[in-house]
Order: C-alpha cells, then sequence, then structure tokens
C-alpha cells in the first residue's frame, strides 16, 4: 500500500524523519508498526518527488495483528496532519485478514486547505479503469455491501463492457444486485459472474 503526501520542499526532510522514526519519534513513526505485522524497516520506502513524498508500506496480504496495524497506519497519518496542517495526503491502508477472509482498511485524504485527515471506509476501485471511489457504483464488489472479499467494483457500463470484451481477471464477487435465483445458479455452477454482468449491461438504459 502507499500514500502520496503534497509538501513544500522545506518539510519533506522533518517528513522523512517523523516517518522512520528519527531521532526517537515512534509517535509518528511507520517503522515502528512494523512489529506488528512481524516485517521489517526495508518494507517502508520514502522517495522524494517533485510535488512531495511518495510512502510505500505493507499491505496486501500480511501476517499479525492486521487490524491493529491498518488502524495505526491512518492515526500516524492523522497525526501528520495535525503537525503540519498545510500539507495534502492521499493514501490507502489495505490488508487481507487471511483467517476471516476478508479485505480491511481505509482510504484516507486531505488537501492542505482541510482541517484533518478524512477516513473513508467504505470505498471502492474499478477493477478496469483503476478509479478510486467513494460512492456507489455501476456494480459494487461485495466489500462494499459487507466488507469482505476484493475492494474491486466496475464503476460504469463503459468499464464493465471492457471487461466483458477484454478479458479482465481481477475478482468480483457477488452482491445485493443478485437474485435469490441468480445466487442459487452461481452456487450451481450453472452462472458465472460474466454471465449475470452481460446480462445487467444489456437490461441497463444506460448503455
Amino acid at each position: 500500500m502507499s500514500a502520496t503526501i503534497k509538501c513544500p520542499d522545506e518539510l519533506k526532510q522533518s517528513i522523512i524523519n517523523d516517518l522512520s522514526g528519527v531521532p526517537s519519534n515512534t509517535n509518528l513513526s511507520l517503522i515502528e508498526l512494523l512489529k506488528l505485522i512481524n516485517a521489517d524497516e526495508t518494507d517502508v520506502s520514502i522517495e522524494e518527488t517533485p510535488e512531495g513524498l511518495y510512502i510505500d508500506f505493507p499491505g496486501g496480504e500480511i501476517y499479525g495483528f492486521t487490524l491493529n496495524y491498518v488502524f495505526a497506519v491512518t492515526n500516524v497519518f492523522s497525526k501528520l496532519k495535525r503537525k503540519y496542517p498545510n500539507i495534502g495526503i492521499f493514501g490507502i491502508c489495505c490488508c487481507y485478514e487471511t483467517v476471516s477472509g476478508t479485505t480491511i482498511g481505509p482510504l484516507f485524504h486531505c488537501e492542505p486547505s482541510d482541517k484533518a485527515l478524512r477516513v473513508v471506509e467504505k470505498w471502492q476501485q474499478c477493477a478496469v479503469c483503476g478509479e478510486v471511489l467513494e460512492t456507489d457504483t455501476f456494480y459494487n464488489s461485495s466489500r462494499w455491501d459487507f466488507g469482505e472479499g476484493e475492494e474491486f467494483c466496475l464503476c460504469s457500463p463503459e468499464c464493465m463492457r471492457a471487461y466483458l470484451e477484454n478479458g479482465y481477471t481481477f475478482i468480483l464477487n457477488t452482491n445485493h444486485l443478485w437474485t435469490e435465483e441468480q445466487e442459487e445458479a452461481y452456487y450451481d455452477d450453472k452462472l458465472t459472474i460474466e454471465e449475470f454482468l452481460k446480462q445487467m449491461l444489456e437490461s441497463s438504459e444506460l448503455h
């Protein structure tokens, strides 16, 4: 997972020091949080860019106190915004919890003019165009409905059509749009996700 920070050049080194725990700032250190998931400091990288900083940190399938780690990362960036009010942040800390099979983790962002970091637990990413959305979409993944499964959705009829025509292999899950009969057909291997999406696209007034 990653986050980008928009900040002036004069703040870059101070922010890098904070996130790295230098000299001893564990309150804002991402490095300190790696103990929760049995990772080490080489799993965090901070790169200077013309706009600010790009921070890469562990996500996806990790092992350890996953939920604690996810919200600890979010808290670090929230505290960072309080310390440096004029910075902008956009990040996602999304992890796959292997025991329950659940994808957890928020989207967090703020503009330099905002007073605080905004944390969004219900978000989706389009499987085709990659756009990250905080709103309902043309086809939701089950994560939007239940907090389970992959985070991918299809944001528009155009992306659904591209998904069907170009053979994308991202995992999409059933959701509230499915009828009981469709659910039964799917679990009996009589209906595929692709077949259902095609039916939905053909019946939509939006295409």
